[in-house]
C-alpha cells in the first residue's frame, strides 16, 4: 500500500492541469498579438519612409535640373511664371544651344507639377504625381547687359527661384515644403555677346 502512494503523489507533480495549459496559451497569444501590432507598424512607416523619400529624390531631381539649365545658360527670360533660358540640353549630344523653358502647369486632376519645354515643343512633366507643386515663381536680379556707361556698373544677373508644394503618402499623409535659391550664370557678364560660333 504504500509503495502504491507513492507512485501516485509523483504522478500528480508531472504536467501541467487545463487551466494553466489555457492561461499559458492565452498570455501568448496577448504577447504576440502586441508584437506583431508593432511589427506591422514599423514596416508601414518603413514604406511611408521609403516613398517620401523617393518623390523628394524627384523633387531634388527637378530643382537640380532648373538649377543647372540657368546655372549654364545664357540670357534668361521670365515672362508670368515662365522662365527661358538659351541653354544645352544634356539629353542630346551635340552641345547646341537651344531655349528651355520651366513652368507650372496642372495635370488632369489639377495637381500642380513642374513642366519643361525644349525648343517649343510639348511640355513634359518632371516631378512625380505624388509631388503637387502649388506655386514656381522666378525672379530676375541684376543687369541682363555688361557693365558701360549706360548699364551701369558690374551686376551679375541672378535669378531667384521659390517652389512651395506637398507631397502626399498613402492615404492621408502630407507634408509640406518650402524650396527657395538664387542661382547666378556661371558665364560672367563683362564680354557682351558670346563669341560667334567657328
Amino acid at each position: 500500500m504504500k509503495n502504491y502512494i507513492s507512485k501516485n503523489k509523483d504522478s500528480k507533480k508531472k504536467g501541467f492541469t487545463l487551466i494553466e495549459m489555457l492561461v499559458s496559451v492565452a498570455i501568448f497569444s496577448i504577447v504576440l498579438l502586441v508584437a506583431l501590432g508593432a511589427i506591422l507598424t514599423i514596416i508601414d512607416a518603413n514604406r511611408k519612409a521609403q516613398t517620401l523619400t523617393s518623390v523628394m529624390n524627384n523633387l531634388n531631381f527637378a530643382f537640380d535640373s532648373i538649377t543647372r539649365t540657368i546655372k549654364t545658360g545664357v540670357d534668361p527670360e521670365i515672362s508670368s511664371d515662365i522662365i527661358t533660358v538659351d541653354a544645352i540640353d544634356l539629353t542630346q549630344n551635340d552641345f547646341v544651344r537651344r531655349k528651355i523653358s520651366f513652368t507650372r502647369d496642372e495635370d488632369e486632376d489639377g495637381n500642380g507639377r513642374i513642366v519643361r519645354q525644349i525648343d517649343g515643343g510639348e511640355y513634359v512633366p518632371i516631378t512625380a504625381p505624388e509631388v503637387n507643386i502649388t506655386k514656381l515663381s522666378f525672379d530676375l536680379i541684376g543687369a541682363s547687359d555688361p557693365p558701360s556707361d549706360v548699364t551701369g556698373p558690374f551686376d551679375q544677373p541672378r535669378t531667384l527661384v521659390s517652389v512651395e508644394g506637398i507631397v502626399t503618402i498613402g492615404q492621408g499623409i502630407e507634408s509640406t515644403f518650402q524650396i527657395q535659391t538664387t542661382i547666378s550664370q556661371r558665364r560672367l557678364n563683362i564680354a557682351g555677346e558670346e563669341a560667334p560660333e567657328i
